[in-house]
């Protein structure tokens, strides 16, 4: 009993050390995000509001998750320490405060937050394709449901995460959660593949490295988040202690994860519809993109990282600009 109370204690310490690492990545990110796409150019006014404004909001419940997770560990060692054991404290109380309850709503909308964000993009990088949508669309929303009764039970009088019974509603939500994220991940995955092999035909490769590259795959799928998600249920099935901490830093991963995707897009390195539409036309229609040559070179100083495509018919010299993304990268 006294290894399963300080394991306890151990969890919901590392959790809390590891999640406040991640929350100063995510400040970094965050204001590396606004700044690089006010940098970039000013032609997409509403993907830099976009930008500013979710990455805003994520960063404001990322900030309730983490300030009532170190609130709460406050209590637990120092204010409550003499009177109780805080493994105890911890199991008995942490329903009894408002704030953790508000830790839980929070961490729940930066749940639903990511798998909105990752909906959105694999839409998007499989080329508003609804058929492929259909399973996700459908987990995504018995995973809101889902969300919604686990806030619900959390908030009953005797609520115990710790308990076999109560954890019931937390591993139906969070498998359907990490099972949405699974999916996504596997089909941003697949299709960025099957673009990187048909690309680099069409792209020169600096540019096919930017939107294809194993790292471009990473981040787009949100890869960290699903594998950690995975090791989530495996802590839920296996009724450890460890979950609080695996808990904190899934949550945690899930607001970064966003972010990630929310700075490649401030970079110009994410997939858009114009992109993804302009280079399914480009291997439709054989266009290549040759290496630039040294008049072209001359007439591209201004923009040294311009595109020059020619294609498969010599009767044409030059094919006009594919999209204002591609021409800034």
């Amino acid at each position: 009993m006294a290894n399963e109370e300080i394991t306890t204690e151990r969890a919901l310490y590392f959790g809390n050390a590891i999640g406040l690492i991640l929350y100063g990545f995510q400040l970094l990110m965050y204001f590396q995000s606004i700044t690089s796409s006010r940098a970039r150019d000013s032609s997409h006014p509403k993907m830099q509001r976009f930008i500013a404004v979710y990455g805003a909001i994520l960063l404001v419940f990322f900030t309730v998750l983490v300030a009532t997770n170190m609130l709460f560990g406050e209590e637990a060692w120092i204010e409550h320490r003499a009177h109780v054991d805080p493994a105890i404290f911890i199991a008995e109380n942490m329903t009894a405060w408002w704030y953790y309850m508000l830790g839980y709503i929070a961490s729940v909308v930066v749940s639903f937050m990511c798998d909105g964000l990752l909906l959105y993009r694999c839409h998007i990088i499989w080329g508003s394709r609804l058929w492929i949508m259909g399973a996700p669309f459908l987990m995504y929303f018995a995973s809101v449901a889902m969300a919604i009764v686990y806030t619900v039970d959390c908030s009953l009088p005797g609520y115990n995460p710790l308990s076999r019974t109560s954890a019931q509603f937390a591993i139906a939500w969070i498998s359907l959660s990490v099972t949405l994220n699974v999916t996504l991940t596997t089909l941003i995955s697949v299709r960025l593949l099957m673009m990187r092999s048909l690309v680099r035909s069409i792209l020169p490769a600096h540019v096919e490295a930017k939107y294809t590259s194993i790292v471009s795959i990473f981040v787009e799928s949100a890869l960290p988040m699903s594998l950690l998600g995975i090791g989530l249920i495996v802590t839920y099935a296996l009724d450890s202690r460890v979950q609080l901490a695996a808990s904190f830093v899934w949550g945690s991963s899930c607001a970064t994860s966003s972010q990630l995707i929310i700075f490649r897009m401030a970079m110009g390195s994410g997939w858009s519809k114009d992109v993804v539409s302009q280079v399914t036309q480009a291997l439709g229609s054989g266009i290549l993109f040759a290496p630039p040559s040294s008049s072209d070179m001359a007439g591209a100083q201004s923009d040294p990282l311009t595109f020059f495509p020619s294609t498969m018919n010599h009767k044409l010299n030059r094919v006009q600009s594919i999209d204002s993304e591609l021409q800034d990268v």
